[in-house]
């Protein structure tokens, strides 16, 4: 058992030398004076020691009953311990295993000193383990019996903790238990094929509205093709008026520059009579004259 650095207070002479054999059976060795009549003692963990010269500084301070419950408790806990592992023919790791926990488990509960509520939890876990190596079912009067979860061991003898049921009735009870075991599969699987359903339901919904929108799109492209055809007929028919206006304007442009010729030689001619004319004129009655 692990103790500390402690003042313990006692009441009477006999409380100190209860604390003292307690001491004495773990080891610790009495040092100093002994002072008839001190009804206190001071523990040194370190030197596993105790004397009955007050110490100073020691934080921790208990009377006697806080001791008797912190250290006697742990010393029954202890001595379960050190039992289990010789039934069962275990060491600290195995134990610390059976019990479901890391192999430091029984270790650090035989170092270190542990409150009340753990002791009683490693007592209760301990007491299991060996209900369960000592039975698996005991058959009692009448086909009846009792398991682990209603015994427990309590000096070496197995102790009915629950109540006795006939094995029919045990039978009934874990047909109810599978049962509702299954309801609540079945409840649970039938919430998720709801879920699925939903889910499956939106996806074909969402499904239809993109087929819809590219349906959309795709009567929206028709109706695009269907006006670029009409607009490039109107464009080719646009082309062809242009060309045909070019054309007339052409032959247009070039029937004016014949008649501006035109006009242009017989403007010159009429001016080559006059002068003609003219000229005859002069010479003639310069002749007569």
């Amino acid at each position: 058992m692990k103790f500390e650095n402690m003042h313990v207070k006692c009441e009477t002479t006999k409380q100190r030398e209860q604390v003292e054999s307690i001491l004495l059976k773990n080891g610790f060795k009495f040092v100093g004076v002994v002072i008839r009549g001190y009804k206190d003692v001071s523990v040194s963990a370190g030197k596993e020691s105790f004397t009955h010269t007050c110490k100073s500084g020691y934080q921790k301070q208990y009377n006697f009953k806080e001791f008797m419950t912190k250290y006697i408790k742990q010393n029954e806990m202890i001595e379960l311990i050190n039992n289990a592992k010789s039934e069962l023919k275990m060491n600290d790791s195995d134990l610390s295993l059976a019990l479901g926990k890391s192999r430091q488990y029984i270790g650090k509960m035989l170092r270190l000193p542990q409150s009340k509520k753990v002791q009683d939890l490693v007592t209760k876990e301990i007491n299991a383990l060996l209900a369960r190596d000592k039975f698996k079912e005991l058959s009692i009067g009448n086909h009846a019996y009792i398991s682990v979860e209603n015994a427990e061991i309590k000096n070496g003898e197995i102790v009915v903790t629950g109540t006795i049921q006939d094995p029919k009735d045990k039978q009934i009870s874990d047909l109810k238990k599978t049962n509702e075991q299954q309801k609540l599969v079945i409840d649970k699987l039938d919430d998720q094929l709801i879920k699925a359903e939903k889910i499956h339901n939106e996806d074909v919904k969402a499904i239809e509205l993109k087929d819809k929108q590219i349906k959309e799109i795709n009567d929206s492209r028709f109706n695009i093709n269907l006006e670029l055809v009409e607009s490039k007929k109107l464009v080719d028919e646009l082309t062809d008026a242009l060309q045909w206006e070019q054309k007339e304007f052409d032959k247009t442009r070039d029937e004016l520059k014949e008649l501006k010729s035109s006009y242009t030689t017989s403007k010159a001619l009429n001016w080559f009579f006059v002068v003609s004319i003219i000229l005859a004129a002069i010479v003639w009655k310069a002749y007569n004259g």
